[in-house]
């Protein structure tokens, strides 16, 4: 014998649980990627700065590179952080993105000091034990996900400090 099975509700159920996908999973995926995306960019500013602190500051002379904060006001450093920097993070002369980059607007470099006093010293979690160079750099990037809600750019604003090979 064949019974046959009550139906009703089934509609009501598939529009509740499509709500629930819809304005709570789907969003909160969203949410989830862009915080992910957003810490691979921090990740990304952090190795391009790395990458021209150090380029810079190897091709420094060895009696400049011993100076302290002069070696900051090397030309030659100067031009070669800002080439790599620009290089690396797909930015003009002037510091403005191109259409590859990360970045969408002017990269502004806040601090850019050479530090070699107190040492060692303790930096978040990390301890320093030579000399060192603190970047502060800001950097507008714009939101992958919710582009039409969110206008205006994020700000990563970061402080990062490269320690200096000990031998140079």
């Amino acid at each position: 014998m064949i019974t046959s099975v009550d139906k009703r509700g089934t509609a009501g159920f598939v529009a509740v649980m499509s709500g629930i996908v819809l304005f709570i999973l789907l969003p909160l995926f969203c949410v989830i990627t862009q915080k992910s995306i957003v810490y691979h960019k921090r990740i990304t500013v952090h190795r391009c700065v790395d990458l021209a602190v150090m380029a810079a500051y190897l091709s420094t002379d060895g009696k400049i590179a011993g100076m302290g904060n002069q070696v900051l006001s090397d030309d030659k450093f100067n031009e070669i952080f800002n080439s790599v920097l620009c290089k690396n993070l797909s930015l003009d002369n002037e510091f403005y993105s191109l259409p590859d980059s990360i970045a969408t607007g002017k990269v502004e470099i806040i601090i850019l000091e050479y530090e070699n006093e107190n040492i060692p010293v303790q930096i978040g979690r990390k301890t320093l034990n030579h000399p060192y160079i603190h970047c502060e750099i800001i950097v507008p990037i714009k939101p992958d996900f919710f582009i039409n809600l969110i206008t205006q750019p994020v700000f990563l604003h970061e402080n990062i400090y490269v320690e200096m090979p000990f031998d140079k």
